[in-house]
């Protein structure tokens, strides 16, 4: 189910999506209530999101040791950044750096599809 991410799209929109399904999860701390309580799921939950930040900051920062994302690569940021502040300006959500309230807002979209 997952793979169509990472296989069908390119790497730099990839990386976006991981990186912002990354940060999603990271909010929602009631994400896995089974396991919350083992040492290894806050030692994961830390290394991914310190992951996730530092691939960011590669594709950002210093696109040309990412040589696959040097070109389109802040392109593409740049219009997922301007969606996003499109998406809370429509929610109502003034100060977009608001992380926890912008994934709370984000997480509770209905993305269910409507049978025809």
């Amino acid at each position: 189910m997952l793979l169509r991410y990472i296989t069908d799209v390119d790497y730099d929109h990839s990386l976006l999506i991981w990186h912002i399904a990354t940060e999603l999860c990271h909010q929602r701390e009631d994400w896995d209530k089974e396991n919350s309580d083992k040492p290894e799921y806050h030692s994961n939950r830390k290394i991914s999101k310190i992951l996730s930040g530092y691939m960011m900051y590669l594709f950002i920062m210093q696109p040309k040791l990412m040589s696959e994302v040097a070109g389109i690569g802040k392109i593409r940021f740049r219009d997922t950044l301007a969606e996003a502040e499109r998406f809370f300006k429509k929610k109502g959500i003034e100060n977009s750096r608001d992380v926890k309230l912008a994934s709370g807002i984000i997480l509770s979209v209905d993305t269910s599809i409507k049978r025809l």
